[in-house]
């Protein structure tokens, strides 16, 4: 009892859907004597997202829309239609509720009874500055100034010159 089966040649479509298209790939690399790690490696790819990819292993892959692109960009790589691999692709469906965009931290807020407080206590320390210095500036000025001039006359003053002192002698 010798017989022959003849397996007929099965289109990429349906090869892409009875197997997954991660397998449909994998066949592909092996055809053309490429290496995993090369693939990876032209792909800009982590060699455990590629292995999990060509064995159909979607839950271990980020999101859909990603496995998506590396599908397309694999079959670009080994010059195929990435259409048919794309309609045989089935994400695993999310039990998980739908995420909900992470809110902002509120920013920590002073007690409503500590906030007035500081503020009057700012606004009064710079009214009792403006005060000391509307009261004792304008003094303080005219001496200074005054203080100043007679600096000023001294040194024009003629007549009263001071010499350095010789050395003593021994």
């Amino acid at each position: 009892m010798n017989e022959t089966v003849e397996i007929a040649p099965v289109s990429e479509e349906a090869d892409a859907q009875v197997s997954g298209p991660g397998a449909h790939l994998r066949r592909l690399r092996e055809a053309r004597s490429l290496s995993r790690e090369a693939v990876a490696e032209q792909l800009h790819l982590d060699l455990r997202i590629l292995v999990a990819l060509e064995e159909d292993r979607y839950e271990a892959l980020p999101a859909p829309v990603f496995v998506r692109g590396y599908l397309r960009q694999y079959a670009r790589l080994l010059e195929v239609d990435a259409e048919p691999l794309l309609a045989a692709y089935r994400p695993p469906p999310d039990d998980a509720p739908p995420r909900r965009p992470a809110r902002r931290r509120p920013r920590l807020r002073m007690p409503a009874w500590r906030l007035p407080w500081r503020r009057l206590f700012v606004v009064l320390l710079l009214l009792v500055l403006a005060w000391v210095g509307w009261r004792y500036g304008a003094d303080w000025v005219a001496a200074w100034r005054a203080r100043q001039a007679a600096d000023a006359g001294d040194r024009d003053r003629p007549g009263e010159a001071t010499l350095p002192l010789p050395p003593p002698s021994p």
